[in-house]
């Protein structure tokens, strides 16, 4: 390790950081300049960005699927810190699609950076490069959606950071409990498996640095800087718990003691085997690491990992969320093994691979672009529909159908929030953070129904007495292709 320790970098991180920061710049450019906008989980998640410090606070995060397993637990991932740290790119753009981009890559840059220079203080130069690689594999794989809004995506990338904080925190650097504290809880609150990892992460914290006896408590004004990013980052779940009866912890607790359906999933022992394998490896080159408590810590994340896919069979395809803690083990263990080759030719070979992914690669998949392309259209349609009548009604998005009702409609209903227009819609789960827009039904408004005319569905239910005021068909590609029918109603 002594060679990659002579290379004459004053700051490698900020390098690092140049570097993987530069294709989120280049997808939030292309998405903007090619029509993106939010649908589905993205457009849920735009409106609560929307609405995060409006009259009607956001206190929780992105429903869950949890209904799926327990009848009756609408349980939502623990917190809206996602949607507050991308409320302000939002704001500024004056609601447009792109500051919901820059919002997401923004935060996707700062937990990049973060780790980057936890890293540097750890173990230097190496533990920067195996950072590193392990950030360039997560671009690979996620490409321009790693700049979108869906609430997954900033806890795959903190996840290797949290590991590497820690890691600096176990190694005696106590300035760093302020960062831990704030990127542990981008990873529990935007999803509920990042929740776990950050629950174990702090055991292991407590564990290893005691064990070590290296671990540090801050000093009085790193703790009031503590206590301060505590309070920023959970005050809204606080009140959450203190104010809503159920709470999103009373529907937890119905979702870990109430009656499950009959789950289907077998272990992965294919996966389980590779773990393993893994975890071997990493044990037996420990005593060539230079990581320190580092490897300890990545080792700790790959046992969690195991155990979830014992325990929560059918909730295995969740790991592939997880994907960079397996990747940041693999990293470690290639620096241990072969030091030079690492030293030598990782820069270079990074360089080499985002160029090509900056430049070649397609920034989305086909069939997502098939999704957001209809929806932009039919928004545009609906908002110059509604203009044009000078209703100052509110409106509901009806729609029918898995396309229309999971995709097209969240997407619609987002664009026309964004634009100014007080709107609901059909919800898959209840969220108490929407209320406010559930009683639109019950009065005058205008009612934009959608259809997939290719999907097998019901006939969507108009109210009697509603009066028709616009009607057109917009084309899309979606799995093969096909129409969706759009109605426009006045409801007296």
């Amino acid at each position: 390790m002594n060679s990659v320790k002579k290379i004459n970098w004053s700051e490698p991180w900020l390098v690092a950081s140049a570097v993987v920061g530069l294709p989120l710049l280049v997808w939030i450019v292309r998405l903007s300049l090619t029509g993106w906008v939010p649908q589905g989980d993205w457009a849920v998640a735009a409106v609560k960005t929307h609405d995060a410090f409006s009259e009607h606070l956001q206190l929780l995060g992105m429903p869950s699927t949890s209904a799926n397993e327990v009848a009756g637990a609408a349980v939502h991932h623990f917190g809206p810190i996602t949607f507050q740290f991308g409320w302000l790119p939002y704001w500024i753009s004056g609601y447009e699609p792109w500051g919901i981009l820059l919002g997401s890559g923004l935060l996707v840059f700062v937990l990049m950076a973060i780790g980057l220079r936890a890293a540097q203080a750890v173990a230097g130069l190496p533990a920067v490069l195996s950072l590193g690689a392990v950030f360039i594999a997560l671009e690979v794989a996620l490409r321009g959606f790693a700049v979108t809004n869906w609430n997954p995506f900033p806890m795959i990338f903190a996840l290797p950071t949290l590991l590497v904080v820690a890691a600096a925190i176990c190694s005696g650097e106590r300035r760093w409990w302020p960062g831990f504290i704030a990127v542990a809880s981008v990873a529990a609150q935007a999803h509920l498996l990042g929740a776990l990892f950050a629950a174990t992460i702090v055991v292991a914290v407590i564990f290893l640095g005691t064990k070590q006896r290296k671990l540090r408590l801050p000093s009085k004004g790193e703790l009031g800087l503590s206590v301060l990013v505590l309070a920023v980052c959970w005050w809204a779940p606080a009140m959450d718990l203190v104010t809503r009866d159920p709470s999103n912890l009373d529907q937890f607790r119905t979702y870990l003691t109430g009656d499950r359906v009959e789950e289907s999933g077998s272990i992965n022992w294919i996966v389980l085997a590779g773990f393993l394998t893994l975890i071997w490896l990493l044990v037996r080159f420990r005593t060539r690491s230079d990581f320190g408590v580092l490897h300890d810590l990545t080792l700790w994340g790959l046992v969690v990992s195991c155990v979830i896919l014992v325990v929560f069979a059918s909730r295995q395809l969740y790991l592939l969320m997880a994907l960079s803690i397996p990747l940041l083990g693999i990293s470690l263990l290639m620096a241990s093994i072969w030091p030079r080759i690492v030293a030598g030719r990782v820069r270079l070979f990074a360089v080499g691979v985002f160029a090509l992914i900056v430049l070649a690669a397609p920034t989305t998949l086909g069939i997502y672009r098939a999704l957001y392309q209809p929806t932009g259209q039919i928004s545009e349609r609906v908002t110059e529909a509604l203009r044009d009548m000078g209703s100052t009604d509110p409106v509901f998005v009806d729609g029918t159908g898995p396309m229309a009702s999971g995709g097209i409609g969240p997407g619609v209903q987002a664009a026309l929030v964004a634009d100014g227009w007080f709107v609901g819609r059909n919800e898959f789960t209840a969220d108490p953070d929407q209320a406010f827009r559930s009683g639109i039904r019950n009065e005058a408004h205008v009612l934009v129904s959608i259809r997939n005319l290719d999907e097998e569905s019901d006939l969507p239910t108009i109210p009697a007495g509603a009066t028709r005021l616009d009607y057109f068909r917009v084309e899309h590609e979606f799995q093969g292709g096909g129409e969706l029918e759009i109605k426009i109603y006045r409801v007296d």
